[in-house]
């Protein structure tokens, strides 16, 4: 059986003429007759009566146009949902990692990725910069958004791998304004760390992970620190000239500052240290549409 078959069929219930049938469907009276008497032999019974009148359908006939419909139905809802769904069939898979201090401080980037990559199953991973690199050089995900310091803009060089910078941050700590140390307009990290205990916020491992990270850089890790805080002791260590946070000038150090308000502190950069934001990808031949779609989310947003 042939699909057409039933096409002819429902169209002679309607019209009862061969020949108008044939008008309406641009072929030939031969061809539907043809069509019909093959649809006969394969049922096994008489469809049509014909006379000098016209074509008149056998109970068989209605039976066949019944089925025929559900058919013709069945089909159109499949076209139909086909159609609709397309993007969805099509659509390649793309892996996007995002650094943490980004989902926690940027609460609508997910949403924002999800809503400018409909044409793409996507699948986002939030993770820290060394499970990014690890997934990035097996080819595990397409892209990552990261931070890093400078050498480690070196290091992802000499990895084979790629990146964009998206934005630059001043790196430095937050102070009590009567520290002896906030006279500097820069300040060597390693006075600080001498100096002071750092405050580590433990539901923020993201941003204590890029502390840690310098330290390390500058190998002063083991005269580190730390003090665990909430937001009321964080208050009352900068107040009293206790401790000290440390972070990139972005969102997140933006929030520490707004918490810290009416106590007299200040912001004081780091010599020479500088944190970057970037797109960061292994494959050279990756869309570059990609990348562009990706970097204006980020135009867009405060991070």
């Amino acid at each position: 059986m042939r699909l057409e078959q039933f096409y002819y069929l429902l169209s002679l219930k309607q019209t009862k003429s061969m020949n108008t049938s044939a008008e309406i469907l641009h072929i030939s009276q031969q061809a539907i007759s043809s069509a019909i008497k093959s649809l006969e032999k394969e049922l096994g019974a008489q469809l049509l009566i014909r006379t000098v009148k016209g074509v008149q359908l056998t109970e068989c006939g209605y039976y066949a146009c019944e089925c025929g419909e559900k058919i013709v139905d069945a089909l159109d809802i499949l076209k139909k949902n086909v159609t609709e769904n397309q993007s969805c069939i099509l659509r390649k898979p793309l892996t996007i990692m995002i650094h943490s201090s980004f989902a926690l401080y940027s609460n609508n980037l997910i949403v924002s990725l999800y809503n400018t990559f409909p044409d793409y199953e996507l699948n986002t991973i939030t993770c820290q910069n060394h499970v990014m690199l690890r997934k990035i050089i097996a080819h595990d995900a397409d892209l990552a958004l990261c931070y890093t310091f400078k050498q480690g803009l070196k290091d992802i060089q000499q990895a084979g791998l790629y990146y964009q910078k998206i934005e630059t941050f001043q790196y430095g700590v937050l102070i009590n304004s009567n520290s002896p140390l906030s006279q500097y307009d820069s300040i060597p990290l390693a006075e600080v760390v001498k100096r002071y205990p750092i405050m580590i916020f433990n539901d923020l491992e993201s941003d204590n992970n890029s502390v840690n990270e310098l330290l390390q850089k500058h190998n002063l890790q083991h005269l580190a620190k730390y003090a665990a805080v909430n937001i009321t002791s964080m208050r009352h260590m900068l107040e009293n000239d206790l401790a000290v946070a440390m972070g990139p000038q972005n969102t997140y150090f933006k929030a520490m500052e707004k918490a810290a308000q009416g106590i007299d502190c200040k912001f004081i950069p780091f010599s020479e240290t500088e944190l970057f934001y970037c797109v960061l990808f292994a494959n050279p031949q990756l869309d570059r549409s990609i990348i562009k779609r990706f970097k204006n989310i980020l135009k867009q947003m405060t991070i």
